[in-house]
């Protein structure tokens, strides 16, 4: 269903665009009025709120969710001029993913989605997205505007379900990464509209440490959870590290959220280590509270029943070999061709986050025998040169993308 009003003993909720808005606010009325009077693009205006990194994009959401809803007045016009805004540049077919998130009102934001394949903080999704079960549904708790979701979407999951805050995230998701999936725009810090049992993998990064009701989603977690299921959670803040975001716990604090299950916490920076200069995710190795008190750049958390999920995974460089389908360069790198090579150079963030862990992976500089980056090339190289192609995807140079990023 693309636009729709859903009915349950909670009350009547929209479908916009293919995703369900499960949000109980002052918008939700507004919506459902405009979908049953036939206007399902106003629907989608209204529905979609500004992406932001920073508070004044939150300060525009609240406002507008807040004012629109209530009439006539110099306020609604400006709620309806911010709306239309977001709405011209979300809705249009022409332009890429890296030209949308560009005209919209925050840098930084745009800046953190354009290079996210590079951030320290995406990092370990590189070898949890392995964990994923393909014979069973997915559900990204948090998805943003789907780079994860991506990676999780091949490895060819039955079913794949994005949750997250942000109505415009999904759209993007949808519109750029995963247009295959199921959305759901929901509220964390309330209880899951999914049934008992449901997921295979219960996936979540960078999302937990900012929620309040950390007791409940857990819970939650375990719930929807299969038996044979497991619960990954790639990036996790820690509570006592120098670098703090959110409403972070200690190793323990996680630890304690999920009892009942087995689980692993490695730090992220051992995660990022192993799969860089091995290619392993080793879930068999304990830390002791003191070095897990130690982990700077935070936590990689893996929860199941069966106690078989926690060993050690191998060959994760050939696995991501075997499922990448569009290579491209990673957005970090600025390219310089000369004749029949291409230097390509790793520009600076302007908010990298915490310090890359200390390993040969993502190199300030590289000389690669193309005389282009596209995708073709990529693929030439592939065919002709293996070895030299598996290089550069280890060392993260290159990466899968969705078609229409840049």
């Amino acid at each position: 269903m693309l636009f729709g009003i859903v009915r349950s003993e909670a009350g009547e909720f929209p479908v916009i665009d293919g995703i369900t808005r499960l949000l109980i606010d002052e918008l939700r009325a507004p919506l459902v009025d405009l979908l049953r009077r036939g206007r399902p693009r106003d629907a989608l205006k209204v529905a979609l709120d500004v992406p932001f990194y920073d508070r004044g994009g939150s300060a525009i959401n609240f406002a507008t969710r807040l004012v629109y809803p209530r009439g006539a007045g110099v306020a609604r016009w400006c709620a309806d001029r911010v709306k239309r805004h977001v709405y011209r540049i979300l809705t249009d077919s022409t332009a890429s993913f890296t030209d949308t998130v560009r005209r919209l009102w925050s840098p930084r934001w745009a800046e953190w989605q354009i290079n996210r394949f590079a951030m320290p903080t995406f990092l370990p999704q590189f070898a949890l997205a392995t964990l994923t079960m393909s014979d069973s549904p997915v559900l990204d708790f948090g998805s943003g505007v789907g780079h994860g979701t991506f990676l999780l979407s091949r490895e060819s999951p039955s079913r794949l379900v994005c949750a997250d805050y942000s109505f415009s995230s999904l759209y993007l998701a949808r519109k750029y990464f995963v247009p295959d999936a199921e959305f759901v725009c929901l509220d964390g810090d309330f209880p899951l509209p999914f049934a008992s049992g449901y997921f295979g993998t219960v996936y979540s990064s960078d999302t937990l440490h900012c929620l309040d009701s950390k007791v409940l989603l857990a819970n939650e977690f375990k719930r929807v959870l299969q038996s044979s299921g497991r619960i990954v959670l790639p990036h996790l803040h820690n509570a006592k590290s120098s670098v703090r975001f959110g409403k972070s716990l200690s190793a323990r604090g996680y630890a304690s959220l999920f009892e009942g299950l087995r689980h692993r916490i490695v730090p992220e920076e051992e995660v990022v280590r192993d799969l860089v200069d091995h290619g392993v995710l080793d879930l068999d190795r304990t830390y002791a509270a003191a070095a897990l008190d130690k982990a700077v750049n935070g936590f990689c958390l893996v929860a199941a029943y069966d106690a078989g999920v926690l060993r050690r995974y191998t060959g994760l460089w050939e696995h991501r070999l075997s499922r990448l389908q569009a290579p491209m360069l990673n957005p970090i790198y600025e390219v310089k061709r000369n004749g029949k090579e291409c230097a390509v150079t790793r520009r600076r963030l302007l908010n990298p986050g915490p310090a890359l862990p200390d390993t040969d992976v993502l190199p300030d500089s590289a000389v690669i025998p193309l005389e282009d980056m596209n995708g073709q090339a990529l693929r030439r190289l592939a065919a002709a040169d293996p070895v030299c192609y598996g290089e550069l995807v280890r060392k993260l140079i290159v990466v899968d993308g969705p078609a229409r990023f840049g």
